[in-house]
């Protein structure tokens, strides 16, 4: 973002600190959209990207920038937005922490299909870009990209248990013929069912000592290494003993990690697979509740974790299965 007597350009790829030329593509009166056209001075944060496709892909946008200075201007979007969205003054926003290293942590992604090759899209388009590697898979799922057959597929989803070594493929369209032969599992979703086609429908991940299942296309953090962070942090805040009111639950991350410190867990989840994973992940735990419903619909269950509810209220909230 450079600012030009008061207006303020965006420029994208232009990293700050750095002198650069560039041509407005949009002008809206009070702010412009350009397109960088030359760097003439790098900024002192610049690095080469990894990534062959760095410069058309979509998927990683800072692979110019050092990650110590990604780091950084990370935490400050969060403090900018705390600022000028929430109207907070100073937020206390502490240094963004790297868990393990800035490429080979993906646990995940999700893929489209190009000249019988994974794709995504190219930035700020829906223009697709064939890709030969990618740096942020980790090589379990990475070494996926070349299974033969990927072509035949509208779209699929490879994923991958970095503790564990198990793969699995989420297909989007018919199984591709030698799909059997893969050597990896195969399943649909659709209508938020799964299908299993070869092999378990799910995989096994490992996170902060506590194993995890995880089914077809469920919501699971991309980053082990970061679900570990995540845990840890969350643990430093929230304390123990009392209760533990997990929203958005998931298939459990938290309500299985440090809900151990915690007398009471309640947690809220309405995605299927999720739930279904976390009563699987709960089991035996019985002192966590898990209330399959949106949060938005879950008033009862929040007030009453909160103790605004009557005793009465409480009591019969208690009384109901682990699993609702």
């Amino acid at each position: 973002m450079a600012r030009i007597d008061g207006k303020v350009h965006f420029v994208p790829d232009a990293l700050p600190g750095s002198v650069v030329r560039f041509e407005v593509e949009e002008d809206k009166g009070t702010w412009a959209r350009a397109r960088l056209v030359e760097v003439v001075d790098p900024s002192p944060f610049s690095t080469e990207p990894v990534c062959r496709h760095a410069d058309e892909c979509g998927g990683c946008q800072w692979q110019r920038a050092r990650p110590i200075a990604q780091r950084e201007w990370k935490r400050r979007v969060v403090v900018d937005s705390l600022e000028r969205i929430g109207g907070l003054a100073e937020p206390p926003v502490s240094r963004t922490r790297q868990a393990g290293s800035p490429y080979g942590y993906r646990n995940r992604m999700d893929f489209s299909v190009r000249a019988g090759r994974p794709a995504l899209h190219r930035r700020r388009s829906e223009d697709l870009v064939a890709l030969e590697e990618c740096p942020v898979l980790h090589p379990l799922v990475e070494t996926m990209l070349g299974l033969a057959g990927l072509g035949e597929l509208d779209g699929f989803t490879l994923r991958a248990g970095i503790r564990t070594g198990d793969r699995l493929v989420v297909i989007q369209g018919d199984l591709p013929d030698g799909a059997d032969r893969w050597g990896v599992p195969v399943c649909r979703v659709a209508r938020g069912e799964v299908e299993s086609l070869v092999g378990p429908p799910f995989l096994r991940e490992v996170v902060a000592g506590v194993p995890f299942r995880i089914t077809g296309s469920a919501f699971f953090q991309n980053s082990t290494e970061g679900a570990d962070v995540l845990a840890e942090v969350v643990a430093a805040s929230a304390g123990r003993g009392g209760t533990l009111l997990d929203l958005y639950a998931g298939g459990g991350l938290f309500s299985c990690t440090i809900g151990s410190r915690f007398d009471r867990v309640v947690a809220v989840e309405s995605a299927g697979l999720a739930t279904d994973d976390f009563a699987h992940n709960a089991a035996g735990l019985d002192h966590i509740e898990l209330h399959r419903s949106r949060v938005e619909d879950a008033g009862d269950v929040v007030a009453s974790v909160s103790g605004s509810r009557s005793e009465e209220h409480t009591s019969e909230l208690q009384s109901r299965p682990h699993i609702s």
